[in-house]
């Protein structure tokens, strides 16, 4: 008899291309003595999709759709941010999964790169769930509105659930009516963490490695030892999260979104993925590429607006390659980690490159950083900018 483990996922039609990249990686890590039971919550997810999600199931995997449109009838949820409604449905689990008493849990905008059934069999005690401690961008907030701890504050799209705790004590329930009376900052994540605080199993954080953390686009955040301790879990992630606006579909030069492009590439999503993100080709700025060659390998000096335009074009449509990003003052990209290193411009000489190219705007600071690269010993004619 094999071990049951029941997986749930929440998606709309837009979201399924990723769901069925988060499935891939869940579906590459599973082990032959387990059952994987996938259900996904949806109200609007169209026959194509539906046929092509249940088309990856095997005789260890079943994947059902839930519709729970009666549910969330007459249901006031808010859209913040980009935070959709779907996200709510998580606080249904408790009147669906009735007859499990415990459940896992699972955002769409995630890769697996270990067997989910360890996660599930974590031992979470009388706690009404796991869950691993997140990113606060709001450490005010988090204090003084929710009046939470907020080094204790956890993500909430990777959770182990106590199914029946939650329904004894309603927790589902309590959270939807707290929705429909007002808009919380991260919505559900906020009103869990309300209701759940006190009563949580810490889980290991590499089971939930939140890229903000990384990408260096989130720019305020509350540091804590957790989060310099998270950082160094990047080179092991069990799941990788692709949490905030910033997704590796869009914005794939970060470190981590190579684990998305490979299950991607092994999904049948792959074309539909493919297809949205070519389709996005418009920039703040343009990368001067009549002044390279594709094979050209050049250092990108600047990731300020232009420099992260630039930075993208580079990655996104493969105009060169890129050796590395050099930037004056490193130490403000602590908690960023490029597909290419961050450099210094003492250490330019340490790299091959045929180009710098420079990816600012104003033309007093560019003649300043080309004086800069000359006392590098840097040739002229190996600079380029382009007004």
């Amino acid at each position: 008899m094999k071990n049951i483990i029941p997986v749930v996922f929440a998606a709309n039609d837009n979201y399924v291309p990723y769901l069925g990249v988060a499935l891939t990686s869940l579906i590459a890590n599973i082990s032959d003595e387990n059952m994987y039971m996938i259900y996904v919550l949806t109200t609007d997810i169209s026959d194509v999709h539906m046929k092509k999600i249940s088309a990856m199931g095997k005789s260890d995997v079943k994947i059902e759709f839930i519709d729970v449109s009666d549910l969330m009838s007459g249901r006031k949820i808010g859209t913040v941010k980009h935070l959709s409604p779907e996200t709510a449905y998580r606080l249904l689990i408790e009147k669906i999964f009735k007859d499990y008493e415990k459940i896992l849990y699972l955002d769409c905008d995630i890769v697996i790169n270990r067997d989910v059934a360890e996660l599930y069999n974590t031992d979470i005690g009388d706690n009404l769930l796991g869950a691993a401690r997140g990113m606060v961008f709001e450490p005010e907030y988090i204090a003084d509105e929710l009046k939470l701890n907020r080094d204790n504050y956890f993500n909430a799209g990777i959770l182990v659930m106590n199914v029946k705790k939650f329904a004894q004590e309603n927790i589902g329930e309590k959270g939807l009516e707290m929705l429909s009376q007002k808009n919380y900052n991260s919505q559900d994540q906020d009103v869990l963490n309300i209701l759940c605080q006190d009563r949580v199993k810490y889980l290991d954080s590499h089971w939930n490695i939140e890229w903000q953390y990384i990408t260096g686009m989130v720019k305020k955040f509350y540091i804590t030892e957790y989060i310099e301790k998270i950082i160094t879990y990047r080179d092991d992630p069990y799941i990788v999260h692709y949490t905030s606006h910033i997704k590796p579909w869009i914005n794939p030069g970060f470190l981590l979104a190579d684990y998305f492009w490979k299950y991607a590439k092994k999904s049948d999503f792959y074309d539909e993925i493919t297809e949205r993100y070519r389709a996005k080709k418009e920039y703040d700025f343009k990368f001067p590429e009549e002044k390279v060659n594709k094979n050209d390998k050049i250092i990108l000096y600047g990731y300020g607006i232009a420099g992260y335009s630039y930075f993208e074009q580079i990655i996104r449509e493969e105009l060169c390659e890129l050796a590395a990003v050099c930037e004056k003052n490193t130490e403000k990209f602590r908690y960023t980690s490029l597909c290419v290193p961050i450099i210094g411009i003492n250490e330019i000489n340490n790299y091959d490159f045929d180009y710098i190219v420079i990816s600012v705007r104003k033309k007093e600071i560019v003649d300043e950083i080309v004086k800069d690269l000359e006392a590098e010993n840097i040739s002229r004619d190996k600079i380029i900018w382009v007004n």
